[in-house]
C-alpha cells in the first residue's frame, strides 16, 4: 500500500463530547491528512441528540421547525447518503490516500470498511450481518440513513445499525459510519414526520457497548486489513477555521439551533 513518505500505520483520533460543529470540519482536515499520504481514523461521539443530514439532503425533508422547538441542532456533513440522528451511538471516519486500492472505487472502500466493522462487532459479541440492497436514485432514498439496508449497511435482527457515506477528493477519499448503541423512536418522529411504527423499524441498534472498548476494537480490524500498525495518535489538532466557519451558516447548520445536554 505504501509510497514513499506515505504512513505505515493508521493514525487514530478520537473525541467524545465536543461541538459536533468541531467534528465535522475535522472530517474535513483528515481528508487532507490523508492526501499527504497518512491514513486517518477519525471516531467521535456527542453529549446529546443532533441531526445530520448528507452533502445533498434538502432541510425540507426533515420537520426543521420540531428540530428547534426540541433543541435538536441540524448540520451538514460534506459526505453524501441521507439524515442519521446522532444520539447513543458512535461516529467512525476512514481517511485514505487515492492510491490505496480501496480508494479505487466506491464499491471497494465500503466493502473493507464494513467487513472491517463487522469483525470488531463480532468480537465484541455483537451478530450482525450485511446489508443486500443496492443503490437507489437519490429521489427513491429514505431521507432517513437507516432505513435504507443497502451493501454499505450492517445489521442486527434485520435493523441497521450502522449506515456508511462516502467524500471523494482527487488526492484523498472518506468513509464515514455511524454505529447505533440505542435508538431514540419516538425523537425520530418528531423529527421526520414519522409514524411510531415507523420510528422503531427505522433503525436498529447493537445493546449496550462501551464506546471507547468499540472505537479500539474498529481502530484494529481496519489496521489489521489495511495492513497497517494501529496507533493512538495523541491530543487532536483544532479544526481549522477555513472549515468550521462553514458551520455558522445556514446552509450548513440549517436550524439554526445549538446542542443542548
Amino acid at each position: 500500500m505504501t509510497r514513499a513518505g506515505a504512513g505505515n500505520r493508521l493514525l487514530h483520533w478520537t473525541a467524545d463530547g465536543q461541538d459536533p460543529r468541531e467534528d465535522l470540519a475535522f472530517e474535513e482536515a483528515v481528508l487532507e491528512k490523508a492526501a499527504e499520504g497518512q491514513p486517518v481514523l477519525f471516531t467521535y461521539r456527542w453529549s446529546g441528540p443532533a441531526l445530520v443530514l448528507g452533502y445533498s439532503q434538502r432541510p425540507s425533508t426533515v420537520n426543521v421547525e420540531a428540530c428547534r422547538e426540541l433543541g435538536v441542532p441540524v448540520y451538514r456533513r460534506c459526505t453524501g447518503g441521507t439524515g442519521v440522528l446522532h444520539g447513543d451511538s458512535l461516529s467512525l471516519s476512514l481517511a485514505l490516500p487515492a492510491f490505496h486500492p480501496w480508494a479505487a472505487g466506491i464499491e471497494p472502500l465500503y466493502d473493507g470498511f464494513v467487513a472491517a466493522g463487522a469483525e470488531a462487532l463480532a468480537g465484541m459479541g455483537c451478530r450482525v450481518e450485511r446489508g443486500r440492497g443496492r443503490a437507489k436514485p437519490y429521489h427513491e432514498r429514505s431521507p432517513i440513513c437507516f432505513e435504507d439496508q443497502l451493501f454499505e449497511s450492517l445489521l442486527v435482527k434485520g435493523r441497521k445499525v450502522l449506515g456508511c457515506a462516502q467524500a471523494r477528493r482527487k488526492k484523498s477519499v472518506l468513509v464515514h459510519g455511524a454505529l447505533v448503541f440505542r435508538s431514540d423512536p419516538s425523537l425520530l418522529a418528531r423529527l421526520f414526520d414519522i409514524s411510531a411504527e415507523r420510528a422503531v423499524n427505522a433503525v436498529g441498534e447493537t445493546g449496550p457497548l462501551d464506546a471507547h472498548a468499540t472505537a479500539e476494537r474498529f481502530a484494529g480490524s481496519l489496521a489489521s486489513a489495511l495492513g497497517l500498525e494501529a496507533g493512538a495518535a495523541g491530543f487532536r489538532p483544532a479544526s481549522p477555521a477555513r472549515y468550521l466557519t462553514r458551520y455558522r451558516q445556514e446552509h450548513w447548520s440549517p436550524a439554526g439551533t445549538e446542542m443542548v445536554d
